[in-house]
Protein backbone atom coordinates (compact mmCIF):
# COMPACT_ATOMS: atom_id res chain seq x y z
CA UNK A 1 0.00 0.00 0.00
CA UNK A 2 1.40 3.42 -0.99
CA UNK A 3 -0.03 6.93 0.71
CA UNK A 4 -0.67 10.14 -1.21
CA UNK A 5 -1.19 13.80 1.08
CA UNK A 6 -4.19 15.72 -0.35
CA UNK A 7 -2.78 18.68 -0.15
CA UNK A 8 -5.08 21.29 1.99
CA UNK A 9 -4.91 24.29 -1.26
CA UNK A 10 -8.96 24.86 0.31
CA UNK A 11 -8.25 25.32 3.50
CA UNK A 12 -9.04 21.56 4.57
CA UNK A 13 -11.79 19.16 4.16
CA UNK A 14 -14.26 20.34 6.63
CA UNK A 15 -16.95 22.70 5.14
CA UNK A 16 -16.44 24.71 8.89
CA UNK A 17 -14.94 28.02 7.74
CA UNK A 18 -14.00 28.32 11.06
CA UNK A 19 -11.62 25.19 11.46
CA UNK A 20 -9.10 26.31 8.45
CA UNK A 21 -5.74 25.27 7.37
CA UNK A 22 -3.70 28.42 6.12
CA UNK A 23 -4.49 28.78 2.48
CA UNK A 24 -0.41 29.96 1.52
CA UNK A 25 1.91 28.33 -0.52
CA UNK A 26 4.66 28.52 2.16
CA UNK A 27 2.14 25.97 4.05
CA UNK A 28 1.62 23.33 1.05
CA UNK A 29 5.89 24.08 0.78
CA UNK A 30 5.89 22.52 4.58
CA UNK A 31 3.96 19.51 3.91
CA UNK A 32 5.46 18.82 0.72
CA UNK A 33 8.63 18.64 2.40
CA UNK A 34 7.34 16.95 5.34
CA UNK A 35 5.27 13.51 3.06
CA UNK A 36 8.91 13.84 0.59
CA UNK A 37 11.14 13.15 4.05
CA UNK A 38 8.99 10.63 5.89
CA UNK A 39 8.49 8.56 2.97
CA UNK A 40 4.89 9.31 1.14
CA UNK A 41 4.15 7.97 -1.91
CA UNK A 42 2.38 11.49 -3.62
CA UNK A 43 1.34 14.58 -3.14
CA UNK A 44 -2.23 15.73 -5.09
CA UNK A 45 -3.29 19.16 -5.55
CA UNK A 46 -7.06 19.21 -6.57
CA UNK A 47 -7.51 21.34 -9.68
CA UNK A 48 -11.04 23.74 -8.83
CA UNK A 49 -11.08 27.30 -10.04
CA UNK A 50 -13.22 28.34 -7.07
CA UNK A 51 -12.78 26.77 -3.05
CA UNK A 52 -15.11 23.58 -3.37
CA UNK A 53 -14.70 22.96 0.28
CA UNK A 54 -14.98 26.33 1.81
CA UNK A 55 -17.48 28.14 -0.20
CA UNK A 56 -16.89 30.20 -3.72
CA UNK A 57 -15.65 33.52 -0.98
CA UNK A 58 -12.92 31.73 0.29
CA UNK A 59 -9.60 31.71 -1.00
CA UNK A 60 -7.71 28.76 -2.96
CA UNK A 61 -4.92 27.95 -4.83
CA UNK A 62 -4.56 27.29 -8.27
CA UNK A 63 -3.45 23.55 -9.00
CA UNK A 64 -1.05 23.46 -11.30
CA UNK A 65 1.16 26.87 -10.45
CA UNK A 66 1.36 25.01 -7.07
CA UNK A 67 2.56 21.74 -7.72
CA UNK A 68 4.81 23.09 -10.20
CA UNK A 69 5.96 25.32 -7.67
CA UNK A 70 6.75 21.70 -5.24
CA UNK A 71 8.67 20.18 -7.66
CA UNK A 72 11.51 21.80 -7.52
CA UNK A 73 12.21 21.72 -3.63
CA UNK A 74 11.05 17.98 -3.83
CA UNK A 75 12.93 15.14 -4.34
CA UNK A 76 10.80 11.96 -3.39
CA UNK A 77 7.32 12.25 -4.00
CA UNK A 78 5.34 11.61 -7.23
CA UNK A 79 3.19 14.97 -8.16
CA UNK A 80 -0.34 14.60 -9.51
CA UNK A 81 -3.66 16.39 -9.36
CA UNK A 82 -7.21 15.43 -7.90
CA UNK A 83 -7.90 15.46 -10.25
CA UNK A 84 -7.29 17.58 -13.80
CA UNK A 85 -10.46 18.92 -15.29
CA UNK A 86 -10.46 18.07 -19.00
CA UNK A 87 -12.53 21.66 -19.97
CA UNK A 88 -9.67 23.98 -17.92
CA UNK A 89 -6.55 23.24 -20.51
CA UNK A 90 -6.79 22.20 -24.03
CA UNK A 91 -5.47 18.66 -24.45
CA UNK A 92 -2.69 19.94 -26.82
CA UNK A 93 -1.29 22.31 -24.18
CA UNK A 94 -2.11 20.07 -21.46
CA UNK A 95 0.57 17.15 -23.24
CA UNK A 96 2.76 20.19 -23.06
CA UNK A 97 2.28 21.18 -19.44
CA UNK A 98 2.81 17.69 -18.66
CA UNK A 99 6.25 16.74 -20.39
CA UNK A 100 7.68 19.68 -18.65
CA UNK A 101 6.76 19.49 -15.55
CA UNK A 102 7.71 15.28 -16.04
CA UNK A 103 10.78 17.61 -16.51
CA UNK A 104 10.95 20.18 -13.91
CA UNK A 105 10.66 16.95 -11.49
CA UNK A 106 12.87 14.48 -13.08
CA UNK A 107 9.81 11.97 -14.21
CA UNK A 108 7.77 12.07 -11.14
CA UNK A 109 4.40 13.52 -12.62
CA UNK A 110 1.52 11.89 -12.93
CA UNK A 111 -1.21 12.75 -15.15
CA UNK A 112 -4.77 11.98 -13.24
CA UNK A 113 -7.57 13.41 -15.37
CA UNK A 114 -11.69 13.77 -14.21
CA UNK A 115 -14.45 14.91 -16.28
CA UNK A 116 -15.77 17.68 -13.58
CA UNK A 117 -18.44 18.59 -11.36
CA UNK A 118 -19.12 21.80 -9.90
CA UNK A 119 -21.11 23.23 -12.27
CA UNK A 120 -20.89 27.06 -10.88
CA UNK A 121 -17.13 27.20 -11.47
CA UNK A 122 -17.41 26.58 -14.94
CA UNK A 123 -19.92 29.16 -15.67
CA UNK A 124 -17.33 31.93 -13.47
CA UNK A 125 -14.84 31.23 -15.40
CA UNK A 126 -16.82 30.96 -19.30
CA UNK A 127 -16.39 27.38 -19.82
CA UNK A 128 -19.18 24.95 -20.89
CA UNK A 129 -21.18 22.73 -18.90
CA UNK A 130 -22.25 20.02 -20.67
CA UNK A 131 -24.16 16.97 -20.04
CA UNK A 132 -22.09 14.27 -17.37
CA UNK A 133 -21.91 11.52 -20.24
CA UNK A 134 -20.57 14.11 -22.58
CA UNK A 135 -18.20 15.34 -20.08
CA UNK A 136 -16.63 12.54 -19.13
CA UNK A 137 -16.67 11.10 -22.84
CA UNK A 138 -14.78 14.29 -23.67
CA UNK A 139 -12.04 13.84 -21.04
CA UNK A 140 -11.37 10.16 -22.41
CA UNK A 141 -11.12 11.88 -25.74
CA UNK A 142 -8.36 14.40 -24.02
CA UNK A 143 -6.18 11.55 -22.80
CA UNK A 144 -6.38 9.93 -26.20
CA UNK A 145 -4.84 13.11 -27.50
CA UNK A 146 -2.44 13.44 -24.72
CA UNK A 147 -1.19 10.12 -25.12
CA UNK A 148 -0.97 9.99 -28.80
CA UNK A 149 1.27 13.42 -28.86
CA UNK A 150 3.28 12.10 -25.79
CA UNK A 151 4.30 8.77 -28.05
CA UNK A 152 4.09 10.25 -32.03
CA UNK A 153 6.50 12.86 -34.05
CA UNK A 154 3.36 14.77 -35.09
CA UNK A 155 -0.30 14.66 -34.91
CA UNK A 156 -3.13 15.90 -36.72
CA UNK A 157 -6.25 14.66 -35.12
CA UNK A 158 -10.02 15.69 -35.41
CA UNK A 159 -12.36 14.62 -32.95
CA UNK A 160 -15.79 15.12 -31.26
CA UNK A 161 -14.68 17.93 -28.85
CA UNK A 162 -11.27 18.45 -30.05
CA UNK A 163 -9.14 19.24 -32.79
CA UNK A 164 -5.26 19.80 -33.67
CA UNK A 165 -3.14 19.99 -37.12
CA UNK A 166 0.19 18.87 -37.22
CA UNK A 167 0.95 19.19 -33.81
CA UNK A 168 4.58 18.58 -32.63
CA UNK A 169 5.26 17.81 -29.11
CA UNK A 170 8.75 17.79 -28.08
CA UNK A 171 10.63 17.52 -25.69
CA UNK A 172 8.96 13.71 -25.00
CA UNK A 173 8.63 12.82 -21.30
CA UNK A 174 11.27 11.73 -18.86
CA UNK A 175 8.95 8.61 -18.16
CA UNK A 176 9.30 5.98 -20.76
CA UNK A 177 7.43 5.01 -22.30
CA UNK A 178 4.81 7.57 -20.79
CA UNK A 179 4.18 9.16 -17.62
CA UNK A 180 1.22 6.82 -15.63
CA UNK A 181 -2.28 7.78 -15.96
CA UNK A 182 -5.08 7.80 -13.11
CA UNK A 183 -8.98 8.03 -14.08
CA UNK A 184 -10.97 9.49 -11.31
CA UNK A 185 -15.12 9.05 -11.40
CA UNK A 186 -17.15 6.45 -10.20
CA UNK A 187 -20.63 6.31 -13.03
CA UNK A 188 -20.37 3.48 -15.37
CA UNK A 189 -19.05 5.84 -18.67
CA UNK A 190 -16.02 6.80 -16.42
CA UNK A 191 -15.38 3.21 -15.60
CA UNK A 192 -15.33 2.88 -19.35
CA UNK A 193 -13.03 5.86 -19.84
CA UNK A 194 -10.87 4.53 -17.01
CA UNK A 195 -10.68 0.99 -18.84
CA UNK A 196 -9.43 2.30 -21.88
CA UNK A 197 -7.40 4.85 -20.96
CA UNK A 198 -5.85 4.68 -17.31
CA UNK A 199 -3.46 2.69 -15.43
CA UNK A 200 -5.12 3.56 -12.02
CA UNK A 201 -8.54 3.73 -11.72
CA UNK A 202 -9.39 6.27 -8.65
CA UNK A 203 -12.06 6.43 -6.67
CA UNK A 204 -13.61 8.50 -3.67
CA UNK A 205 -13.81 6.92 -0.50
CA UNK A 206 -15.93 3.79 -0.14
CA UNK A 207 -16.54 1.16 2.40
CA UNK A 208 -14.84 -1.93 2.33
CA UNK A 209 -18.17 -4.44 2.18
CA UNK A 210 -19.28 -2.18 -0.95
CA UNK A 211 -15.78 -2.04 -2.77
CA UNK A 212 -15.71 -5.53 -2.94
CA UNK A 213 -18.88 -5.70 -5.48
CA UNK A 214 -17.27 -2.30 -7.48
CA UNK A 215 -14.24 -4.11 -7.98
CA UNK A 216 -15.58 -7.46 -9.30
CA UNK A 217 -18.22 -5.81 -11.39
CA UNK A 218 -15.62 -3.62 -12.89
CA UNK A 219 -13.25 -6.48 -13.43
CA UNK A 220 -16.14 -8.39 -14.96
CA UNK A 221 -16.88 -6.06 -17.16
CA UNK A 222 -13.85 -4.93 -18.37
CA UNK A 223 -11.49 -8.53 -18.09
CA UNK A 224 -9.11 -7.16 -20.90
CA UNK A 225 -7.26 -4.86 -18.93
CA UNK A 226 -5.95 -5.31 -15.46
CA UNK A 227 -5.94 -1.53 -13.34
CA UNK A 228 -4.58 -0.61 -9.93
CA UNK A 229 -6.87 0.75 -7.97
CA UNK A 230 -6.60 3.85 -5.51
CA UNK A 231 -9.37 6.19 -3.39
CA UNK A 232 -8.80 9.18 -1.62
CA UNK A 233 -10.60 8.96 2.17
CA UNK A 234 -10.89 11.31 4.90
CA UNK A 235 -8.33 10.22 7.98
CA UNK A 236 -9.28 11.09 10.97
CA UNK A 237 -6.78 10.06 13.97
CA UNK A 238 -7.40 9.43 17.96
CA UNK A 239 -6.08 7.82 20.63
CA UNK A 240 -8.93 5.88 20.85
CA UNK A 241 -12.09 5.34 18.52
CA UNK A 242 -14.60 7.12 20.64
CA UNK A 243 -12.50 10.28 20.24
CA UNK A 244 -11.79 10.18 16.30
CA UNK A 245 -15.55 9.16 16.35
CA UNK A 246 -16.12 12.67 18.09
CA UNK A 247 -14.20 14.84 15.78
CA UNK A 248 -15.64 12.80 13.01
CA UNK A 249 -19.42 13.71 14.19
CA UNK A 250 -18.14 17.43 14.81
CA UNK A 251 -16.12 18.09 11.86
CA UNK A 252 -18.72 16.20 8.97
CA UNK A 253 -22.34 16.91 11.24
CA UNK A 254 -24.63 15.97 8.61
CA UNK A 255 -22.47 12.75 6.97
CA UNK A 256 -21.07 11.54 9.71
CA UNK A 257 -22.12 7.80 9.30
CA UNK A 258 -20.69 7.99 5.71
CA UNK A 259 -17.33 9.29 6.74
CA UNK A 260 -16.59 6.28 9.47
CA UNK A 261 -18.25 3.80 6.85
CA UNK A 262 -15.59 4.81 4.09
CA UNK A 263 -12.89 6.88 5.81
CA UNK A 264 -10.04 5.89 8.22
CA UNK A 265 -11.67 7.07 11.40
CA UNK A 266 -10.22 5.67 14.45
CA UNK A 267 -7.02 4.88 16.66
CA UNK A 268 -3.80 4.10 15.01
CA UNK A 269 -4.65 0.44 15.15
CA UNK A 270 -8.00 0.59 14.23
CA UNK A 271 -7.05 2.86 10.98
CA UNK A 272 -3.81 -0.19 10.35
CA UNK A 273 -6.59 -2.40 10.01
CA UNK A 274 -8.77 -0.93 8.22
CA UNK A 275 -6.06 -0.26 5.65
CA UNK A 276 -4.68 -3.91 5.41
CA UNK A 277 -9.17 -4.81 4.33
CA UNK A 278 -8.71 -2.14 1.63
CA UNK A 279 -4.92 -3.65 0.71
CA UNK A 280 -6.51 -7.10 0.93
CA UNK A 281 -9.35 -6.16 -1.49
CA UNK A 282 -7.32 -5.50 -3.92
CA UNK A 283 -6.53 -0.99 -3.66
CA UNK A 284 -2.76 -0.48 -3.87
CA UNK A 285 -3.00 3.40 -2.80
CA UNK A 286 -4.97 5.67 -0.85
CA UNK A 287 -4.87 9.34 -0.84
CA UNK A 288 -5.69 10.99 2.57
CA UNK A 289 -7.31 13.86 3.05
CA UNK A 290 -6.92 15.59 6.44
CA UNK A 291 -9.64 17.93 7.76
CA UNK A 292 -7.84 20.03 9.42
CA UNK A 293 -3.90 20.64 10.50
CA UNK A 294 -2.11 18.65 7.81
CA UNK A 295 1.07 19.12 8.86
CA UNK A 296 0.48 17.80 12.14
CA UNK A 297 -1.62 14.37 11.14
CA UNK A 298 0.74 13.79 8.26
CA UNK A 299 3.86 13.47 10.82
CA UNK A 300 1.37 11.38 12.93
CA UNK A 301 0.55 9.37 10.48
CA UNK A 302 3.95 8.75 8.85
CA UNK A 303 5.41 7.89 12.28
CA UNK A 304 2.40 5.70 13.44
CA UNK A 305 1.21 3.88 10.26
CA UNK A 306 3.63 4.42 7.33
CA UNK A 307 6.24 1.94 9.06
CA UNK A 308 3.37 -0.54 9.26
CA UNK A 309 3.26 -0.46 5.16
CA UNK A 310 7.07 0.04 4.35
Amino acid sequence: MKFGIMMPVYGGWTENQQMSDSVSFEYMKQIALKADADGYHSLWVPDHLLNSIKGEEQPSLEAWTTLTALAPITQNVKLAHTTLCYAFRHPAVLAKMTVTLDDVSNGRFILSMGAGWYEREFKAYGIEFIDHDLRVEAAGEALHLIKELWMKREITFKGKYFSVERTILEPKPIQKPRPPIWYAGDSEVSQRVASEHADVWLFSGISPATLVKTIKKFEERYSTKRLDYAMSTVAILGERQDEAVTRAKNWFPEEYKDVISSGLVGSLRQVIDKIEKYADIGVSYILLQFPVNTYDNVEKFGKGILPSFS
